[in-house]
């Protein structure tokens, strides 16, 4: 447990959150908002969520065994209350099936008579309501009840969960540290480097992808991230690459430390996401931060956070024709991607930077502490 003394300024917080490894949206975030100097104002305790796992063991044992893994951070959880007493505990969510576990710590926290903040971290919508199995759906909304604030990523999860009785909800975006960045000269019209950048797993879109690198000549395609073969019951995306004859324009980059991750951004021209489900991608922040336009889906956070033809395209989950059409205007327009990226940049420093977000934090930690 890391923390800072505890300050007159602001009320008392224990963020129970992962830290890496492994690597991922939530411990990114995680070591971003610890950095923030809003949080200096703060009595701010941190507890590390993390089992440990790496990306080679996604999705690998069975329930029961990870349910027991988790078990055992509970009387950690609880003891670490009782011992500070914190006036707020944040609690961060990556979703189902984790969530279960989570109500746990929301039941652990109110009997001990802490105020409670959930911050689920998904962008599938219908995962507390429709998509829930029939006999949970009470527990899930008696724990979202049992919190005195929920602040989820997006609008769309955000009307689930007041629909589900939640008392007070407050979307709060990700964030990301805005770094200075060369000028982008006017990159050459007939060179696009595109670059995908997150875990290589099937709903990531990644054959989406690869389909449309197959019907267009006009770009070439770095994937960088770790493969998880776990995901892929088919054709394995290197052996899709050597059948279609794109060896010569498709690379993989394999896994890259954050750091390394933030770094490719300077040397590519366009950020491809075509990815089924998200939350508040981090990976379209950086690409958004460091200048250069992005083709999404339109999942999660993404509509939000890019505005279509402005900076970047947000096209429909599944259509490579849209995911073609979309990379070729970029390849044949390089006014466009200068403009789009200038445009992204200028959209993360007003809506998304650390200093910004971790204020709308520290704002809520009080209005939950007053009451």
């Amino acid at each position: 447990m890391s923390g800072r003394p505890r300050m007159t300024v602001g009320p008392s917080v224990l963020l129970f959150s992962p830290l890496p490894p492994p690597e991922g949206g939530i411990a990114t975030w995680t070591t971003r908002v610890l950095s923030a100097h809003a949080f200096a104002r703060l009595s701010l305790r941190h507890l590390d969520s993390s089992l440990r796992s790496g990306h080679s063991q996604l999705g690998r044992g069975s329930i029961v065994r990870r349910l027991a893994m988790a078990a055992r951070l509970f009387p950690v959880f609880a003891w670490v209350c009782l011992r500070t007493k914190p006036d707020v505990v944040h609690l961060t969510s990556s979703g189902f099936p984790g969530f279960y576990r989570d109500v746990v710590y929301i039941a652990i926290a109110r009997v001990l008579g802490r105020r409670v903040i959930l911050n689920p971290r998904l962008g599938a919508p219908g995962r507390f309501t429709r998509r829930a199995p029939r006999p949970l759906r009470p527990l899930i909304r008696l724990a979202v009840r049992a919190c005195t604030l929920v602040a989820p990523l997006s609008e769309e999860i955000a009307s689930e969960l007041r629909g589900l009785g939640a008392s007070d909800v407050q979307v709060v975006p990700n964030c990301i540290d805005v770094r200075e960045h060369p000028l982008r000269e006017k990159p050459r019209p007939d060179v696009l480097r595109v670059l995908y950048l997150g875990w290589v797993i099937p709903a990531k879109g990644v054959p989406e992808l690869l389909k449309a690198a197959a019907r267009s000549t006009a770009w070439s395609l770095a994937i960088a991230g770790p493969l998880i073969e776990s995901a892929w019951s088919g054709e394995p995306p290197e052996e899709t690459v050597k059948a279609k004859g794109l060896s010569g324009r498709v690379w993989f980059l394999g896994h890259k430390s954050p750091d390394e991750a933030r770094s490719l951004f300077e040397h590519y021209d366009v950020l491809a996401l075509p990815s089924h489900t998200e939350g508040f991608p981090n990976v379209v922040l950086e690409a958004m931060e460091a200048g250069i336009p992005a083709v999404a889906t339109s999942v999660g956070a993404i509509p939000e956070m890019l505005r279509d033809g402005i900076d970047g395209f947000v096209i429909p989950v599944g259509d490579v024709d849209s995911l073609v059409d979309r990379i070729e205007r970029l390849a044949a327009d390089p006014e466009l991607r200068l403009r789009m990226g200038s445009s992204a940049r200028d959209r993360v420093i007003e809506r998304y930077s650390i200093d910004r977000v971790a204020a709308m934090w520290v704002d809520l930690y009080r209005r939950v502490a007053g009451r």
